[in-house]
């Protein structure tokens, strides 16, 4: 099975399986794994000498050796994970490339909605709400801000990590939902990713390793997702000399 057919199940297994390139498709982990998985055949076609794959995880070991072979740190002073099994696992997983038999990390992407919207246009309640949801907003009262932004803060501190030998930061996070609306302070929880560089920008071939982080109220669509990722992977395989 193909890397890029190999995801595709991954997305259907969770719930995906429609196509990537309806407006209607909003943004969430299945979106993201279903446009990683249009992007690595269109990757493989512009760019033949190159070997493209895909891996959901990064195990805490492989997160390990990269960091004793940085720091050139010795075995015994290496920390030793409690659990065999422990890994990173980014909402779009990572794509790799292979250049000259080595393996270069070209896109590793998350997906976090955080906030609930519960009312439609025209002022009534959304389909599908939870019963607590529905008593919030008869209520009125403000929803709890989630923590979506701390799982994604997690795995960007574990890729630092995994890239910091590397002259670019191939991770970007699209964040979305209410929690993120212009007056939420839960947008100023983001800003050290970027370094408290303006969001929306593409910081992958930055030397100081920021993240390229888009984030809006709105929902994204497969295809904005799709825009941004081939952009990322794109300006990665420029920063490795492809």
């Amino acid at each position: 099975m193909s890397n890029s057919a190999r995801l595709s199940k991954t997305a259907a297994s969770i719930g995906g399986g429609r196509g990537i390139f309806n407006e209607d498709a909003l943004y969430h982990e299945v979106g993201l794994q279903e446009s990683v998985s249009k992007l690595i055949p269109i990757l493989e076609k512009e760019f033949p000498n190159v070997k493209f794959f895909w891996k959901k995880t990064v195990t805490q070991e492989q997160i390990i050796d990269k960091v004793a072979l940085i720091d050139n740190v010795p075995p015994e002073e290496l920390y030793i994970p409690v659990s065999e099994d422990n890994f990173v696992s980014p909402d779009g997983g990572v794509v790799y490339a292979v250049i000259n038999g080595k393996e270069y990390p070209i896109l590793i992407s998350e997906a976090k909605k955080q906030g609930t919207h519960f009312f439609n246009e025209d002022g009534t309640l959304k389909e599908g709400l939870t019963k607590k949801q529905r008593k919030l907003a008869i209520s009125g009262k403000e929803q709890g801000k989630g923590n979506a932004i701390e799982r994604a803060y997690k795995n960007y501190v574990e890729f630092l990590l995994y890239c910091e030998d590397l002259n670019y930061f191939p991770y970007v996070l699209f964040a979305c939902g209410k929690d993120f609306e212009m007056t939420s302070s839960i947008r100023d929880r983001c800003s050290a990713m970027t370094r408290k560089r303006l969001f929306n920008v593409n910081y992958v071939a930055d030397l100081q390793h920021k993240v390229t982080a888009y984030i809006q109220e709105d929902y994204f669509t497969a295809n904005e997702m799709f825009d941004k990722i081939y952009d990322v992977a794109k300006t990665s395989l420029k920063c490795i000399g492809v």
